[in-house]
């Protein structure tokens, strides 16, 4: 009995490894292959701060001074990428690094790299979409580390925090900067996000 027992935990030992090896060399091999292709997308890492700085600052001045009623801005993705890097921190060891976004029509993907006491984690990522109604509303779906899609019932938990996080990130951002407008739609596009706004 006790020799039974010895090999059927040694066996379940084997497997485990091997599975974890094998999750090692998945996510690895993913990541030596996204971080080679990692220059085609829209970086934190390598955006000009200063320029989209100035840039997202005068699209701003001049949407809120529009005398229009309803009016529209549209921020670039890189600009975007400035916004993720200039409000978007971590909390206590959990630090942000790095965003990355593959924009396409209503479907953007967005890449996250953090560190937890000046240690990287692998690359996360989840699709940010926007239905056809016209709302302000953007939803995060599924979760994935390197390429490897994270079970529904591990995944929705931080999907539905993702979702308030982006949505109460968002209202604070736009009330803060446009606070003459009621915002009324926004629509992800492959090369920009367009805003739609209403004088209150």
């Amino acid at each position: 009995m006790r020799k039974f027992l010895i090999i059927f935990l040694t066996t379940i030992l084997i497997i485990i490894l091997a599975v974890c090896g094998v999750i090692f060399y998945k996510y690895f091999s993913w990541r030596k292959s996204f971080e080679a292709t990692q220059q085609n997308l829209i970086c934190t890492n390598n955006i000009n701060t200063e320029e989209l700085s100035i840039s997202v600052e005068e699209k701003i001045k001049q949407f809120v001074k529009s005398k229009d009623k309803t009016d529209y801005i549209s921020f670039s993705i890189p600009e975007i990428a400035y916004f993720l890097k200039a409000n978007v921190d971590g909390t206590g060891t959990l630090s942000f690094d790095t965003a990355c976004i593959e924009a396409k029509d209503s479907k953007w993907r967005i890449y996250v790299n953090m560190e937890i006491a000046d240690v990287n984690i692998p690359w996360a990522s989840f699709y940010l979409i926007k239905d056809n109604m016209q709302t302000a509303q953007l939803y995060p779906l599924n979760i994935y580390i390197g390429d490897m899609q994270l079970p529904d019932s591990i995944a929705n938990t931080y999907i539905d925090q993702i979702g308030r996080g982006i949505n109460d990130a968002l209202v604070t951002v736009l009330e803060n900067d446009f606070t003459s407008r009621t915002i009324d739609n926004i629509e992800l596009k492959e090369a920009e996000i367009i805003i739609k706004g209403t004088k209150k």
